[in-house]
């Protein structure tokens, strides 16, 4: 989703012609890896060493209906790379196949299950009856 679309496409990234479809009334599935949201790039580069350079606004994952989180063993995610089944052994940065690409992989893993998180806490707060959300919601702070 945050990738650019080939030159002369309708849309400049690939999120931006999902509202496009949705509004169609078609579901729209997409694929997206936590290191591409926009919010947690600077956390992703600090922890990672990786700069990323496409990302995904975060308005595009709180829009969603519903949010999967396909999780995957650090170690057979690390044998996957390896192995080329997600990148072109060419294209796996040198940092994933040699320096700590456990310890990296384990924080993108658990900033993954952190937005699911938050994503389940945002739609069950939604579709809770008013009543109930405005007795759920914290008191105002005193300034």
């Amino acid at each position: 989703m945050a990738h650019t679309n080939v030159p002369g496409s309708h849309n400049k990234k690939r999120y931006q012609g999902r509202a496009r479809v949705a509004r169609c009334r078609y579901n729209v599935i997409a694929a997206l890896n936590v290191q591409h949201l926009d919010s947690l790039n600077d956390l992703v580069g600090r922890v990672t060493g990786v700069v990323v350079r496409e990302t995904v606004p975060d308005s595009f994952l709180k829009r969603a209906d519903q949010v999967v989180n396909l999780d995957l063993a650090v170690e057979d995610l690390q044998e996957r790379l390896r192995t080329g089944k997600i990148y072109a052994a060419d294209k796996v940065p040198w940092r994933w196949s040699t320096s700590s690409p456990r310890r990296n992989l384990t924080h993108l893993r658990e900033l993954a299950l952190r937005e699911v998180a938050e994503s389940v806490e945002r739609s069950s707060f939604a579709r809770a009856p008013l009543a109930q959300r405005a007795s759920e919601q914290p008191p105002p702070t005193a300034a």
